[in-house]
């Protein structure tokens, strides 16, 4: 919302003076501006998720465990190896998405 916030009135009043229509307003002007604040706020979103336990703990049922619940059992059952390696698998999990984030940014020309 903030980022909407931000878009001075006056692009859109210009394309509408130059004929535009909202369509084309919204795919050429407002959605360009608002992509690199959306795709920031679902990669924060989405690495606070990943390691989010106390929600998770409380919440998951009997055969239906994320990726940090399944951690905690190991780690309190003392299967250290597997822990590491589910561990492992989540730091890359987040790496290749931020990654993927940050390619989408540069591809498109956005500044960071």
């Amino acid at each position: 919302m903030t980022a909407q916030q931000q878009l001075d009135p006056a692009l859109e009043e210009a394309a509408r003076v130059n004929g535009a229509r909202s369509w084309r307003i919204t795919t050429r002007i407002t959605l360009p501006l608002l992509a690199p604040a959306v795709l920031s706020g679902a990669t924060i979103i989405m690495y606070h998720t990943t390691r989010e336990l106390a929600a998770s703990l409380l919440l998951y049922a009997p055969g239906n465990q994320v990726m940090s619940v399944q951690i905690w059992d190991l780690y309190s059952n003392g299967n250290y190896v597997e822990l590491f390696a589910f561990g492992l698998l989540n730091i890359a999990l987040v790496l290749v998405l931020v990654g993927l984030a940050n390619l989408a940014i540069g591809r498109k020309g956005w500044k960071r």
